[in-house]
């Protein structure tokens, strides 16, 4: 092609200023030397330097259509053809024949579009409120995930970020982000949250620890890694086809189905994701619109947009009508030569047309069949069905392809289970050979008849018949049970309430079973909705029922022992038995071997720990950890079975516990373990978040997590909120023992011991025989005066537990009731169990002062401060016994340490403790400090204490008003104050004196009518005798006619 202009003009024109062009402007020098690069390489085949015909592996320019139909195309062949990965692009032989040549300028300012990109930062896209970026995860065509920290629920996320301001590319991410919310299913990445901004949007959804299977494919295939075997390859594609299915049935074509885009989570989890392509069936519906590209051939990671959106996909895995831009065909069974094509690479490590590129490759796949995998890859040794089953789903035809995912579904669950496959019509004998292996005692009993028939030829011709018909009718019955199935996993996946699980998800399985009552996938689903909605007798014969009809399953035995070990609360008469079930069940598991084998270790290592044998229950799970650290579960049943090894330990779980929340962060069981092992070490601020979000992730129909929160915000002395979190539990469960426990407890906490008493019958009625109810039934009932009753609560404590502090209960109980003699035995006892335990020294002290000697009280409280300084109640109790004993500053100093220690909710603070602090620093003159005494602690009185607490204050004010007028010259100012301080005196204790004195002071600040109102109040509380009147500070009022009748009446 000729150059334009002379090479003196093209020198000027490099001198020129050059125009910004929005993203190319900050990059003008790579611009610069990607020209000379282009001209250099191009020079070599006698190429101008101005413009150029399309290179390779360039797509078509702005001059001309990306695509054209075959009736426009070129009579020449001389552009060259575009020669690029299969995985990479998409081009149509139309594309390169038929586009104007592209000029430099327009090549180079697409690389540098694509250079722009790759420096986007998407921190610019995240909230900086709700998330802390970590890490970025990848970078492809339509933006950036990275990983980060969600500071609102505290988890960790990926998001996937898109910037820029182009209207279809920001389209086709809000289209990803709407269809894959709408999609929630087990092997589907869910989505959390789309934000979006003037300057880009971003999707929030579930990161997923792991790999994608594209990444172990190209593995294997380099022998980087061992053979995982045909189970994993069947397990993973089946996963795939579900959720593929499940898509379908929501009216979503996925049409970009490839291993990228299936990731593998480390413990087995299968997720189909990147719905950047997909199509919604349903016209009318609002994403129903087609694609368009972004300007050009559009590129969205590896699969690529035409610019009128006729070619969608990655082209080694194009069905013929996406490689043809038959765009209108495009179908369910268009995802069925998708998986067609995943299969095909599964069994054979290759793409069914790996070796061609660009347009040879898409004419292959419209125009020739792939080479069957057997003879493609004869090494690897495919079954003949399964090799049958691919190519089926690889018809270039759609008519002759599956016409469902169900179809393809039913194929490969026939190939597993020994069945005829349809898409593989096997010869009579081999049919024979596969039904006799599954129907042996008929074949036995039908061998025998037919030595004896004559017609045996006769009989195998229709028993042939009859057997084709009974295999189609069983697929019948398979493909319609199918759709109901795969409804009943996609609710019971979500965790749903009580009455979705009963009235949808349940008679979903059941509806799947009364039309294919073979359906063992079904009927061990069916058994898992009956387990979560709490009917749990039913699941687990379901479950057993289905693992009978087809046996060999090690995930079905685990999560069966599961249903054993979980069913019942530890203290049912029952659990012990069903511990014993469910070990048999794992151990029957592990004897499967291969992955299962870390499940079953788990699970028999939470028997143990409950069974009391937690260092048991460690070294069974530290190898196991060494060999699958990728579990969450292992280290969870680590964490507890360390848990239940006792506090010293607890540190140690709660490492175990937040390794598996790092594994696992949305799983509830890591966060209430996590939980668990701060409050063990004395830690609730610390537990509460992850108290919180294990309520707000529970089963909506478990009261568990919620009685954990209400739990913990007693432990924070936040009663009114742990009443909250408990009555919400019991919403849920009615019957929880445990829930009416901490309710009881907590409505104690608030001086509500009557409601109080009525929660913990409650409990002890649906059968608790914790300890810690009857304790708290005798402390709510001390404190009401029925000593009685509290004794009877504090024995059967002290038989269900008999601890050292149940014995010092029943003393308190046994003193409170004047017998000194048993309450000695049982202190005596309480001593020898544990001699450390401050109940037993106050209790000794309580004795002591019922014997009327309070020295004796006072030491033996300091002996027990040497057991437990940080204690605050027995401060505060040695501070009781002090003041009584007249020794008032000592008295004060342990009041003090007692306030800054705080109480706790097993040993709270004695309400008179500040009392009897206020009423000791008036003693010794600080009445101000006696008033910052009330106004800080007063939330530790109880409503019965709060008259007290008022006369206490009203006094201090009092105290503080004759201490302005005791000054000497005192002058208006200190008049002003202790009018101030009587009448807040007045307010909070109406007295004769305070009202007489205010009186007093009004004459002299001259206010003559507030005076006589204050005489007016003292006369009403008891002011009398005239000689009160004599006062000097009276004076002023004596020339008001109202003093004589003051004076007659003060002397009636």
């Amino acid at each position: 092609m000729a150059a334009k202009g002379t090479a003196a003009s093209r020198r000027a024109r490099r001198t020129r200023p050059s125009r910004e062009r929005g993203p190319v402007a900050p990059l003008r020098a790579v611009r610069a030397e990607a020209q000379r690069r282009e001209r250099r390489k191009l020079a070599a085949f006698g190429v101008g330097s101005c413009e150029f015909p399309l290179a390779a592996g360039e797509p078509a320019g702005k001059g001309g259509a990306a695509l054209m139909s075959s009736s426009q195309r070129s009579a020449s062949d001389a552009a060259p053809e575009k020669e690029v990965s299969g995985q990479e692009t998409v081009d149509l032989p139309e594309a390169a024949k038929a586009t104007p040549p592209r000029s430099l300028r327009s090549r180079v300012r697409r690389r540098l579009l694509r250079h722009e990109r790759d420096r986007e930062d998407p921190s610019l896209l995240l909230s900086t409120e709700r998330y802390r970026y970590v890490r970025e995860l990848g970078r492809g065509g339509m933006g950036t995930v990275v990983e980060v920290d969600d500071v609102r629920l505290g988890r960790r996320v990926a998001v996937k970020t898109v910037l820029g301001d182009d209207p279809a590319r920001l389209a086709r991410f809000r289209r990803e982000a709407r269809l894959a919310s709408q999609l929630e299913h087990p092997h589907i990445v869910p989505v959390y949250d789309l934000d979006e901004r003037p300057e880009g949007a971003s999707l929030a959804m579930r990161k997923v620890t792991g790999e994608s299977l594209g990444e172990v494919i190209r593995r294997l295939r380099a022998g980087e890694e061992p053979e995982r075997g045909r189970a994993w390859q069947l397990e993973v594609f089946a996963a795939v086809c579900q959720a593929v299915a499940y898509a379908h049935a929501q009216g979503v074509i996925h049409r970009d189905i490839k291993p990228d885009n299936v990731l593998l989570g480390r413990f087995g989890q299968v997720f189909l994701t990147d719905f950047g392509l997909a199509k919604r069936v349903d016209p009318d519906a609002e994403d129903g619109e087609p694609l368009q590209a972004c300007g050009e051939l559009e590129e969205v990671g590896e699969s690529f947009v035409s610019a009128d959106g006729a070619i969608v996909g990655t082209p080694a895995y194009m069905a013929p009508e996406q490689a043809s831009g038959r765009q209108d065909e495009v179908d369910a069974r268009t995802d069925v030569y998708q998986l067609g094509v995943l299969l095909y690479e599964l069994l054979t490590l290759r793409r069914p047309y790996e070796g061609l590129r660009g347009r040879a490759l898409l004419e292959a796949i419209q125009r020739t069949d792939p080479v069957p995998p057997r003879k493609r890859a004869p090494e690897r040794k495919v079954p003949r069905e399964l090799e049958a089953i691919a190519l089926k789903a690889l018809a270039r035809e759609k008519s002759a392809r599956y016409a469902a995912v169900e179809a393809l579904l039913e194929d490969l669950r026939a190939f597993q289970e020994g069945r005829t496959v349809s898409a593989c019509r096997d010869p009579l004998g081999v049919r024979l050979r596969k039904w006799a292996g599954r129907h042996r005692t008929l074949v036995a009993t039908l061998a025998s008849g037919l030595v004896v028939a004559l017609g045996a030829g006769v009989a195998l011709a229709v028993w042939r018949d009859r057997l084709r018909s009974a295999e189609l009718a069983a697929l019948r019955r398979r493909q319609a049970a199918t759709v109901p199935y795969l409804t009943g996993l996609d609710l019971l996946a979500r965790r749903l309430d009580l009455a979705t699980l009963r009235e949808r998800a349940i008679p979903a399985f059941e509806r799947a079973l009364s039309l294919d009552p073979d359906f063992a996938e079904a009927r061990f689903a069916l058994g898992r909705a009956y387990v979560a909605a709490y009917r749990a007798d039913r699941g687990r014969a379901e479950m057993l029922a289905a693992i009978e009809a087809q046996p060999g399953n090690g995930h079905w035995l685990v999560r069966l022992g599961q249903a054993y070990l979980y069913g019942y609360d530890l203290r049912d008469p029952r659990a012990a038995a069903a511990r014993a079930q469910a070990r048999r069940y794992f151990q029957q598991a592990a004897a499967l071997g291969q992955e299962v084998t870390p499940f079953a270790a788990v699970g028999e290592a939470m028997v143990l720990a409950e069974d009391g044998q937690p260092q048991a229950a460690c070294a069974l799970l530290e190898p196991t950890v060494r060999e699958a650290p990728y579990l969450w579960e292992v280290w969870h049943a680590l964490g507890y079975a360390r848990l239940r090894l006792g506090p010293d330990r607890a540190q140690a779980a709660e490492e175990a516990f937040r390794h598996a929340l790092e594994l696992e962060p949305d799983e509830v069981m890591n966060l209430r373990g996590v939980a668990a092992a701060l409050l063990a070490q004395d830690r609730p601020a610390d537990a509460l978040p992850f108290a919180e979000r294990a309520a707000e992730r529970s089963d909506p129909g478990l009261a568990t997590d919620l009685v954990n929160l209400g739990h913990v915000l007693f432990r924070l002395q936040r009663y009114e909120e742990a009443i909250a979190a408990l009555r919400r539990a019991l919403d849920r469960q009615r019957n929880a023992p445990r829930a009416w426990l901490s309710l009881g407890a907590a409505l104690h906490a608030v001086g509500r011991s009557e409601e109080g008493l009525r929660a913990l019958a409650e409990a002890e009625r649906l059968g608790c025989e914790d300890p810690i109810l009857f304790q708290n039934r005798g402390s709510i009932c001390m404190e009401l005066g029925r000593y009685a009753e509290a004794l009877a609560a504090y024995e059967h404590a002290r038989k269900l537990d008999p601890s050292a502090e149940n014995w010092a209960n029943r003393a308190a109980a046994q003193l409170r009731l004047g017998r000194l003699a048993e309450a000695e035995a049982d202190l005596k006892e309480a001593s020898q169990r544990d001699p450390r335990k401050p109940q037993v020294w106050v209790q000794r002290a309580g004795l002591a002062e019922a014997r009327g000697d309070l020295a004796a009280a006072e030491r033996l409280i300091g002996e027990g401060l040497e057991h437990a300084p940080d204690l605050g109640r027995l401060w505060a109790i040695r501070g009781l016994y002090r003041f009584q004993l007249g020794r008032i500053p000592a008295a004060i100093a342990d009041f003090e340490r007692a306030l800054e220690l705080g109480g706790s909710p097993g040993a709270p603070l004695p309400g008179l403790s500040v009392l009897l602090l206020s009423r000791a620093y008036r003693q010794v003159g600080q009445p101000e400090r006696a008033l910052a005494v009330l106004e800080a602690h007063g939330d530790l009185l109880s409503p019965e204490q709060e008259s007290t607490r008022r006369n206490e204050a009203g006094i201090a004010h009092f105290q503080l008003a004759q201490a302005c007028l005791a000054r000497k010259d005192f002058g208006r100012d200190d008049l002003e104050r202790a009018r101030l301080h009587l009448e807040r005196s007045y307010a909070l204790e109406p007295q004769w004196a305070n009202a007489f004195l205010a009186a007093k002071v009004c004459a002299q600040l001259g206010e003559i009518d507030a005076a006589f109102s204050w005489l007016e109040r003292a006369y009403a509380h008891g002011l009398r005798g005239p000689e009160r009147l004599q006062a000097p500070a009276l004076a002023p009022l004596r020339e008001d006619p109202r003093w004589k009748d003051w004076v007659e009446r003060l002397g009636r």
